[in-house]
């Protein structure tokens, strides 16, 4: 039986949950080191846990990893989900495991200078201020230097970083790809009178374009917007979020629900479980600390793993015609959008063609997600030897 730890001590509970089916075997012995939030999150997902290592709220990360660092060194395989805020210097020492690290923002993270973002010095000074007081740069250097694999979210970022002449050719030989993608629910629509749309996600400028979906909607007649009701499923509480929150309460006859704080992840498993259809306005390149990052070449959203976990149709924009995903169709430009918006409307009921399609989707994922498993089990058991 190989033993194996996940650790993730920020908030990536979807991530982490993810991770838990993709190990569940009778050949893996799994143990988990964790926050009461994100194990109480994952209660449903204790069977096929073997131990949790939970960290209490008054104690620090340092301090915890500190504590547990003879446990964590007495496991075959290590995978750290969350490197960027956690102090896992101490780890370089006492550290027996072979590693692997999770990347998020793949630029960032490996400190790709030719993606530095075009921003004032100001807000360069800013940012890197803040990276030295909290030493975030210098642990996460860290990690990566001394991990033995780099573990990225899909197929294509993984394609993407090979192909890049400025990653060493050491980098490269670590990078695997291990799925964030998860299959919780089995996709079905309400056929009711009102339409529930949900676009999940901090209400922000920088990640998401809501401009081309509020145009869309004030392109709709009465009897149409009198058939929608619209969740901004974040927080809305900043400057941008409330001049956002104002441009769609300004469409008339629009239901909206808007929130002032962070959801529950209660209300948002809820609020999504009764969507009948999810707004994916993301932008493709976002600026993430000084560097850009490129959605689904250097990182991803957790929103299109949404689809999959909830089983929920959805429209995003035309980049994410590279994942094939049977329930994500694609929009080019704000008329293209009030098209395809206006078929959702008229006709919101998964028909047995589409779930066919997400069901054969799913069993390939996981077929895929189990070689992916397999793949990293083999190179850790040969870094071992």
């Amino acid at each position: 039986m190989i033993r194996i730890a996940l650790i993730e001590l920020q908030m990536h509970n979807e991530v982490l949950g993810a991770f838990i089916r993709h190990f569940a075997s009778e050949k893996h012995h799994l143990t988990v080191f964790t926050t009461p939030r994100n194990k109480d999150y994952l209660a449903d997902y204790s069977q096929f846990v073997n131990k949790w290592i939970i960290k209490k709220e008054q104690i620090s990360a340092q301090q915890f990893l500190e504590a547990q660092k003879q446990k964590i060194g007495n496991h075959v395989l290590v995978i750290v989900i969350s490197a960027d805020e956690s102090p896992y210097k101490i780890l370089r020492k006492t550290w027996n495991a072979i590693t692997a690290c999770v990347l998020h923002n793949v630029h960032t993270e490996l400190g790709m200078k030719q993606y530095l973002a075009n921003i004032n010095t100001l807000t360069l000074f800013k940012n890197w201020l803040k990276s030295k007081v909290s030493e975030i740069a210098s642990n996460r250097n860290v990690l990566i230097e001394s991990s033995d694999i780099l573990l990225v979210p899909h197929a294509t970022i993984l394609d993407s970083l090979l192909e890049e002449n400025s990653i060493p050719d050491d980098i490269k030989l670590k990078l695997q790809t291990l799925n964030f993608e998860s299959f919780r629910h089995t996709p079905f629509t309400f056929h009711k009178n009102v339409i529930s749309i949900v676009i999940p996600g901090s209400v922000n400028r920088y990640s998401r374009n809501y401009d081309e979906f509020v145009y869309a909607l004030n392109k709709l007649n009465t009897d149409e917007l009198k058939k929608i009701r619209v969740y901004l499923l974040g927080n809305s509480n900043s400057r941008e979020g409330r001049t956002i929150v104002s441009k769609f309460k300004k469409i008339p006859f629009l239901d909206l629900y808007y929130y002032h704080h962070e959801p529950e992840q209660s209300d948002y498993d809820k609020i999504i479980l009764n969507a009948d259809l999810l707004i994916l306005p993301l932008r493709e390149v976002i600026t993430y600390g000084n560097h850009l990052e490129t959605r689904l070449k250097s990182c991803i959203s957790g929103n299109f793993h949404d689809v999959s976990h909830y089983g929920k149709p959805a429209l995003a924009p035309k980049f994410a015609e590279i994942l094939n995903h049977p329930l994500i169709d694609t929009y080019g430009n704000e008329d293209d959008l009030i098209t395809k918006l206006k078929e959702k409307i008229s006709n919101i009921s998964m028909n047995s063609e589409r779930l066919e399609l997400f069901n054969q989707y799913k069993s390939n994922k996981l077929i895929e997600t189990q070689d992916q498993v397999n793949n990293l089990i083999k190179t850790c058991l040969e870094l071992k030897t």
